[in-house]
Protein backbone atom coordinates (compact mmCIF):
# COMPACT_ATOMS: atom_id res chain seq x y z
CA UNK A 1 0.00 0.00 0.00
CA UNK A 2 1.33 3.37 -1.16
CA UNK A 3 1.86 6.00 1.83
CA UNK A 4 -0.63 8.15 0.83
CA UNK A 5 -3.74 5.62 0.82
CA UNK A 6 -2.23 4.51 4.36
CA UNK A 7 -2.44 7.92 5.59
CA UNK A 8 -5.88 8.20 4.07
CA UNK A 9 -6.91 4.69 5.83
CA UNK A 10 -5.85 5.51 8.90
CA UNK A 11 -7.22 8.91 8.98
CA UNK A 12 -10.17 7.38 7.64
CA UNK A 13 -11.07 5.62 10.50
CA UNK A 14 -9.48 7.74 12.79
CA UNK A 15 -12.04 10.13 11.95
CA UNK A 16 -14.96 7.89 12.51
CA UNK A 17 -13.69 7.04 16.03
CA UNK A 18 -13.58 10.83 16.88
CA UNK A 19 -17.42 11.28 15.53
CA UNK A 20 -17.96 8.34 17.76
CA UNK A 21 -16.17 9.68 21.25
CA UNK A 22 -18.61 13.40 20.14
CA UNK A 23 -21.29 10.89 20.12
CA UNK A 24 -20.37 8.85 22.79
CA UNK A 25 -19.80 12.43 24.91
CA UNK A 26 -23.08 13.70 23.90
CA UNK A 27 -24.97 10.98 24.85
CA UNK A 28 -23.54 11.17 28.28
CA UNK A 29 -24.34 14.68 28.51
CA UNK A 30 -28.13 13.79 27.72
CA UNK A 31 -27.70 11.24 30.49
CA UNK A 32 -26.27 13.70 32.88
CA UNK A 33 -29.40 15.49 32.14
CA UNK A 34 -31.91 13.05 33.41
CA UNK A 35 -32.67 12.93 36.93
CA UNK A 36 -31.12 10.96 38.03
CA UNK A 37 -28.93 10.12 36.11
CA UNK A 38 -28.75 6.56 34.97
CA UNK A 39 -26.05 5.20 36.08
CA UNK A 40 -26.03 1.91 34.11
CA UNK A 41 -25.97 3.62 31.01
CA UNK A 42 -23.64 6.32 32.03
CA UNK A 43 -20.97 3.38 33.16
CA UNK A 44 -21.70 1.37 29.94
CA UNK A 45 -20.94 4.86 27.73
CA UNK A 46 -17.87 4.91 29.49
CA UNK A 47 -16.50 1.58 28.83
CA UNK A 48 -17.45 2.58 25.46
CA UNK A 49 -15.40 5.67 25.03
CA UNK A 50 -11.97 4.11 27.04
CA UNK A 51 -12.62 1.28 23.71
CA UNK A 52 -12.43 4.12 21.49
CA UNK A 53 -9.64 6.16 23.01
CA UNK A 54 -7.57 2.55 23.29
CA UNK A 55 -8.50 2.00 19.57
CA UNK A 56 -7.51 5.84 18.54
CA UNK A 57 -4.07 5.93 20.46
CA UNK A 58 -2.06 4.02 18.09
CA UNK A 59 -3.44 6.02 14.97
CA UNK A 60 -2.20 9.80 16.49
CA UNK A 61 1.44 8.86 16.12
CA UNK A 62 1.52 8.32 12.42
CA UNK A 63 -1.25 10.84 11.31
CA UNK A 64 1.12 13.59 13.46
CA UNK A 65 3.50 12.37 11.63
CA UNK A 66 1.65 12.39 8.18
CA UNK A 67 0.63 15.84 9.15
CA UNK A 68 4.03 17.43 9.28
CA UNK A 69 4.82 16.36 6.02
CA UNK A 70 3.52 19.34 3.79
CA UNK A 71 2.39 17.81 0.35
CA UNK A 72 -0.65 15.91 1.18
CA UNK A 73 -3.66 15.30 -0.87
CA UNK A 74 -6.53 17.76 -0.92
CA UNK A 75 -8.84 15.10 0.42
CA UNK A 76 -6.31 13.92 3.13
CA UNK A 77 -5.93 17.73 4.51
CA UNK A 78 -9.72 18.04 4.23
CA UNK A 79 -10.09 15.42 6.13
CA UNK A 80 -7.95 15.76 9.04
CA UNK A 81 -9.67 19.62 9.60
CA UNK A 82 -12.57 18.32 9.66
CA UNK A 83 -11.78 15.45 12.32
CA UNK A 84 -10.02 19.06 13.87
CA UNK A 85 -13.20 20.45 14.39
CA UNK A 86 -14.17 17.43 16.42
CA UNK A 87 -11.58 17.56 18.15
CA UNK A 88 -12.09 21.39 18.80
CA UNK A 89 -15.54 21.05 19.51
CA UNK A 90 -14.81 17.82 22.24
CA UNK A 91 -11.87 20.34 23.95
CA UNK A 92 -14.96 23.02 24.47
CA UNK A 93 -17.44 20.70 25.71
CA UNK A 94 -15.67 18.42 28.29
CA UNK A 95 -14.91 20.88 30.95
CA UNK A 96 -18.87 21.21 30.90
CA UNK A 97 -18.83 17.73 30.62
CA UNK A 98 -17.06 17.28 33.51
CA UNK A 99 -19.21 19.80 35.61
CA UNK A 100 -21.82 17.99 34.80
CA UNK A 101 -20.84 14.86 36.00
CA UNK A 102 -19.46 16.32 39.40
CA UNK A 103 -23.06 17.87 40.12
CA UNK A 104 -25.01 14.63 39.34
CA UNK A 105 -21.97 12.53 41.52
CA UNK A 106 -22.37 15.62 44.42
CA UNK A 107 -26.34 15.33 43.78
CA UNK A 108 -26.62 11.65 44.55
CA UNK A 109 -24.01 11.56 47.32
CA UNK A 110 -26.33 14.61 48.93
CA UNK A 111 -29.13 12.39 48.41
CA UNK A 112 -27.19 9.44 50.01
CA UNK A 113 -26.31 11.39 53.25
CA UNK A 114 -30.06 12.58 53.57
CA UNK A 115 -31.42 9.15 53.93
CA UNK A 116 -28.71 8.31 56.36
CA UNK A 117 -29.75 11.39 58.42
CA UNK A 118 -33.31 10.22 58.03
CA UNK A 119 -32.37 7.42 59.18
CA UNK A 120 -30.57 8.01 61.88
CA UNK A 121 -33.23 10.32 63.17
CA UNK A 122 -36.15 7.76 62.72
CA UNK A 123 -33.60 5.27 64.65
CA UNK A 124 -33.80 7.38 67.63
CA UNK A 125 -37.36 7.04 67.83
CA UNK A 126 -37.75 3.61 67.66
CA UNK A 127 -38.01 1.80 70.65
CA UNK A 128 -34.55 0.43 72.03
CA UNK A 129 -34.38 -3.55 71.74
CA UNK A 130 -34.31 -5.10 75.20
CA UNK A 131 -31.97 -8.23 75.73
CA UNK A 132 -34.25 -10.99 77.30
CA UNK A 133 -32.77 -12.59 80.27
CA UNK A 134 -33.99 -16.31 80.68
CA UNK A 135 -33.34 -17.11 84.62
CA UNK A 136 -33.06 -21.06 84.80
CA UNK A 137 -35.82 -22.44 87.51
CA UNK A 138 -34.16 -25.05 89.70
CA UNK A 139 -37.12 -28.07 90.33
Amino acid sequence: MQPEEQAFESSTLAHELWQALASAYGEIGDALGESPPPAAEIKKLTRSILELEARLQPLLGPISAWRAQSAAEERLQALWLESDRIIDDLCQHHPALVRAAVVARDGVGEELLGRARRQRTLAAYLPKPTRLRLAARSV
